[in-house]
């Protein structure tokens, strides 16, 4: 009996599931081909979705990189992210000033690997180094280091960029910070007017500044750099206060270089070597300076910090 009531069960069980595949579920069989069908027009137009880098390359926000950054361990590097022309990566440009006559370069092309938890990796395999030195008179002389070196750069939730994963173990401390020049009151008559005073540059040792204020809108910049006993070099220009992208720079075009050379009786003579130099400095802080818009290639590595 027990076996004739367990049977009857089974079989009321198999009929209600078997009504209920012709309602309910059979409603949402019909929405799922819908979509599978919409996705599937949606791929006729582009490649495979067979590489997995690339569909999450896709969906990065690459701009969130781009920008202007300072290493803050060594304050003797600096870094700049621009946008490659696929949108899809970015370009990677590090300077590191070793001396005041020796500095090395960084070139590369990253794309970006999210761990999932808003940090990351920027990765490269096309790292190019070379390293420049400059003579007495200024010039470029560049010694290729190596091609195609690989490595990395993590992703920090704060937005910096740390330099972890590079080939040359002494720069894996290095944490690029990117600029920021909100601590500028941009409501006063001149931003500008607040940096005056006067720096040294804590890169060379050798150059000092002094930022004075002019009847306009516009500062006075000059950069005094101590070639020896028989020489010094002038730089003296008038900028303007220019914000880009939150990033302050004072700009200017009309530089004026020239030296004063002295004679071994004491008399002096002055050389005039342009008069119509343009370029900018970034304004790190209302404390600090970086000249890397210099018009000469031996003055980008200055980092003039305030004084007195």
């Amino acid at each position: 009996m027990k076996k004739k009531i367990m049977a009857c069960l089974l079989v009321m069980t198999v009929a209600l599931a078997g009504c209920a595949n012709n309602g309910t579920a059979g409603t949402d069989a019909a929405v799922t081909p819908e979509v599978t069908q919409e996705v599937a027009e949606n791929q006729e137009t582009t490649e495979p979705a067979e590489n997995v880098d690339e569909a999450v390359d896709a969906v990065v926000d690459y701009e969130a990189f781009v920008g202007e950054y300072q290493d803050s361990n060594s304050e003797r590097a600096s870094l700049v992210v621009t946008m490659n022309d696929d949108s899809q990566s970015v370009h990677i440009a590090v300077n590191y000033g070793v001396s005041y006559d020796i500095t090395n370069e960084w070139s590369m092309d990253a794309v970006f690997e999210d761990n999932g938890d808003g940090t990351g990796k920027l990765v490269y395999n096309n790292c190019a180094a070379i390293s420049c030195e400059y003579d007495d008179e200024g010039n470029e002389h560049v010694n290729e280091t190596y091609t195609n070196g690989s490595g990395y750069f993590t992703w920090g939730a704060d937005g910096s960029l740390l330099w972890d994963g590079a080939s040359e173990e002494d720069l894996h401390d290095c944490n690029f910070q990117k600029f920021d020049s909100d601590y500028i009151d941009e409501n006063v008559d001149s931003p500008a007017k607040q940096l005056i005073g006067g720096y040294q540059d804590s890169w060379s040792g050798r150059a000092s500044c002094e930022i004075t204020d002019n009847s306009d809108e516009t500062v006075h910049i000059s950069v005094i750099w101590g070639n020896g006993a028989t020489s010094t070099c002038f730089w003296e220009m008038d900028a303007s206060w220019v914000d880009e992208n939150g990033k302050g720079y004072l700009t200017y075009d009309n530089c004026a270089k020239y030296y004063i050379n002295y004679a071994d009786d004491g008399t002096e003579s002055k050389e005039i070597e342009y008069l119509d130099g343009d370029g900018f400095f970034s304004v790190i802080s209302l404390d600090q300076l970086t000249w890397d818009g210099a018009t000469d290639d031996s003055c980008k590595e200055c980092v003039f910090e305030r004084i007195g």
